[in-house]
């Protein structure tokens, strides 16, 4: 029906444009509600991005515990 008013002429005024605007968004914003509702997307999201960020271990690899002698 969405479809077919702009054809009749008939006109809805702010709703109609917020009824146009949300199925213009929908396909937009469906791939987040479905990470974000199904488990297992949800983990194998939350995996993919911990997997990007390097872990403090990592950055803290060298430690010192005596100063290191120069050369004369």
């Amino acid at each position: 029906m969405l479809f077919l008013v702009p054809l009749t002429g008939i006109s809805f005024g702010g709703v109609g444009t917020v009824l146009i605007m949300s199925t213009a968004l929908f396909p937009m914003i469906d791939p987040y509600i479905v990470i974000f509702l199904i488990t297992g997307y949800r983990k194998a999201f939350l995996r993919i991005i911990m997997a990007m960020v390097p872990s403090p271990s990592v950055l803290n690899t060298v430690s010192v515990s005596r100063p290191i002698p120069r050369c004369p």
